[in-house]
């Protein structure tokens, strides 16, 4: 893939999800996307069908999530965030609570591979605001960190592969499949 497929394919995917709303997406797709681009990976009918939908209509997000649904790489775009998640957890890069809170939603729905860094979030009670955020935070950066670092390996080598929303292949051996041993030792409190 190239970048503007890349691209193209990270706005399908961020307006399926509600991240860019309506507004934003027709202001990209008349101003700002590469029609060449588009008719080229996707096909002249497919971008006539996203330049015919009255954007106005209250159906329009229905509508438009209809179009692109089958066009989204769900897998490679889980696959980004997930990883980039892991890459700003690793650079101590945004909100740490906020990130951990995103793992534990992820594993929720399905990311059991994200196990450790998801019950992170709740066993160290980051998610109840009364805690002193700071001081579990630094008690738990490093183990933090390297979850991340070791999954980010396992992403990028394909040993683990998300094939589609919420699915994925494990091709890991089973030594390395932390999440699999009971809370206390995979969370390093026996």
């Amino acid at each position: 893939m190239n970048n503007t497929e890349i691209e193209t394919g990270t706005i399908f995917y961020n307006v399926y999800k509600q991240n860019i709303n309506i507004k934003q997406f027709t202001n990209w797709l008349y101003y700002k996307a590469n029609e060449i681009e588009i008719n080229n990976h996707y096909g002249c009918d497919y971008y006539f069908e996203l330049i015919n939908i009255d954007y106005t209509d209250k159906y329009a997000y229905s509508n438009l999530c209809n179009i692109l649904e089958s066009k989204i790489d769900f897998g490679y775009q889980e696959t980004q965030k997930i990883l980039s998640i892991c890459s700003q957890l690793i650079n101590k890069e945004g909100n740490v609570i906020e990130l951990l809170s995103r793992m534990y939603d992820l594993y929720c729905n399905g990311y059991s591979f994200l196990r450790f860094l998801g019950l992170s979030y709740v066993s160290n009670g980051l998610d109840n605001k009364k805690n002193n955020e700071s001081v579990i935070i630094c008690n738990i950066q490093g183990r933090l960190i390297s979850e991340a670092v070791r999954l980010k390996e396992f992403l990028e080598l394909k040993q683990i592969v998300i094939i589609d929303e919420f699915q994925y292949k494990d091709n890991r051996e089973l030594k390395d499949r932390i999440e699999l041993t009971d809370i206390n030792s995979m969370l390093n409190y026996d």
